[in-house]
């Protein structure tokens, strides 16, 4: 528009294959920003793993990795690219914890989470969905119903706290993680 040139006049199959690479190069030198390359996929993966461990929910991992790159004056990737990158990472998080739990839980453990998913005939319904609810009544009847439940929940945690204590969370990824189970 500020050059005068109507849409219409401009015929893309003049436009040579290398000229978009030419171009590239010509933009990059003129912000002054440097190709994202192997090397800058390698520390952006690098930067994108640490928030991972952190339990960063996805889309901050993104936005701190455009600013990163932003900050350091290297070429914006596709937003494919970036979303890919973060979920390959969020995907090895997950398989070395599951790894973690798999060498840690023993088969007494197992035998004792299976019974979270076991059904109660008097409620119809799981201890895992039990626990999940929380009653707020004060009347002694529901106060000690949830004191039971609470023993419950005590119990089941001091007998796998090895294995959660292998897992090495932070606050943030035992919320995300309960979260996430809720």
């Amino acid at each position: 528009k500020l050059l005068g040139v109507m849409i219409e006049d401009i015929d893309l199959s003049c436009y040579k294959k290398k000229m978009p690479v030419e171009h590239q190069k010509k933009i990059l030198v003129l912000f002054d920003c440097k190709l994202f390359d192997d090397d800058a996929y390698a520390w952006l993966r690098k930067e994108a793993a640490s928030q991972a461990e952190r339990q960063i929910e996805p889309k901050q991992i993104f936005i701190h990795l455009l600013n990163l790159l932003i900050q350091n004056k290297f070429e914006i990737p596709s937003y494919h690219r970036l979303a890919e990158l973060i979920t390959h990472v969020y995907y090895e998080f997950e398989r070395g914890l599951l790894t973690k739990i798999r060498k840690k839980l023993r088969e007494k453990d197992k035998k004792l989470l299976d019974t979270l998913l076991n059904e109660d005939d008097a409620n119809h319904s799981t201890l895992l969905n039990q626990l999940k609810t929380i009653n707020q009544s004060t009347k002694p009847k529901a106060i000690q119903a949830s004191l039971a439940l609470f023993d419950t929940v005590k119990d089941y945690f001091l007998r796998l706290k090895p294995v959660i204590d292998s897992l090495n969370f932070s606050p943030s990824g035992s919320a995300y993680y309960a979260t996430w189970m809720q």
